[in-house]
């Protein structure tokens, strides 16, 4: 009679400073666009679950934005939603950027380690790089908690991963799988198209709209007799008028190229075609309106 084999199963935190590479880390892992990836911080403003399922096991990874110490409301609400991941995970997985010095800000993210009792895995990202220093981290790393694990990885050419995958699955507990092994991410189809049109945004406006505006799925149709195909209307919130003009573009040419281009990111996506609609909206000051900010980030 053959013995089944021991599944392990559990929730993995990942925090580390702004634009150290838990977007990449998470997508990588799950092979899967889980988390859209810019240059500009703070890109991650929700708690995004990316699913890796492995006949060992699997692991469900909680993407978080990156902690800085800005105390405006926009960035209390998303320090807000690190303690929450932090609470109702098995493990955090500490990513650290190994081509910058720490600071107030890695400090920061040392003081949430520091502050749980949960196990957690030490990760110095980029070692491929060519500024990457470990020497920058000997003397800080000495003052924090021993780490179940520590490793060295670049998340970016998928080196060291395999490694990293298996001592995280040695941590979970043993369970059935959370979720189908099909599945790699809880993401609602609203959400994805919404995150793929602020991708595709600050793609072309990082410079000049890095945090001026968030993307929100405002209607869906889905496909019937009259229109085979899904027809979705996202809508561009930005705080001021001028902002509008830049996302609009002249003649209309900006919104173009930002709908041309998450159309073809939406193809790589979902297994048949979205006829997608942008708007262009003005909403003053809402980054401090805390009733929409719960609503988006969560």
């Amino acid at each position: 009679m053959k013995i089944k084999e021991r599944t392990h199963a559990g929730k993995v935190t990942i925090i580390g400073r702004p634009s150290v590479g838990k977007s990449t880390l998470v997508n990588n892992i799950c092979n899967a666009p889980v988390s859209i990836i810019s240059d500009s911080p703070q890109t991650t403003r929700n708690q995004i679950k990316g699913i890796y399922t492995t006949l060992q096991g699997q692991i469900v990874f909680l993407d978080t934005p990156g902690i800085y110490g800005s105390q405006k409301r926009f960035n209390k609400h998303l320090m807000a939603l690190v303690r929450k991941a932090l609470t109702s995970c098995h493990l955090i997985l500490y990513l650290i950027d190994s081509t910058r010095p720490p600071g107030d800000e890695e400090k920061s993210v040392a003081t949430f380690i520091q502050n749980t009792s949960l196990p957690y895995i030490l990760v110095l990202n980029k070692i491929d790089h060519t500024a990457s220093n470990m020497d920058f981290y000997h003397e800080f790393l000495t003052g924090l908690r021993k780490p179940y694990a520590q490793h060295y990885i670049s998340a970016l050419k998928k080196i060291g991963l395999q490694a990293l995958i298996d001592n995280i699955l040695n941590v979970l507990p043993e369970s059935e799988l959370l979720y189908p092994k099909d599945v790699y991410t809880d993401q609602t189809m609203e959400f994805k198209i919404a995150e793929i049109v602020r991708a595709s945004a600050l793609r072309f406006l990082r410079k000049e709209l890095p945090y001026a505006f968030f993307t929100y799925c405002t209607n869906v149709l889905h496909p019937n007799k009259d229109h085979p195909i899904p027809i979705v209307w996202v809508t561009i919130y930005v705080e001021q008028e001028s902002q509008k003009g830049i996302l609009v573009g002249k003649r209309g040419s900006m919104i173009q190229k930002i709908r041309c281009e998450s159309e073809s990111q939406l193809k790589k996506i979902f297994p048949y075609p979205i006829q997608l609609h942008l708007r262009v909206k003005k909403k003053p000051n809402w980054k401090k309106n805390d009733m929409l900010l719960k609503k988006i980030i969560y």
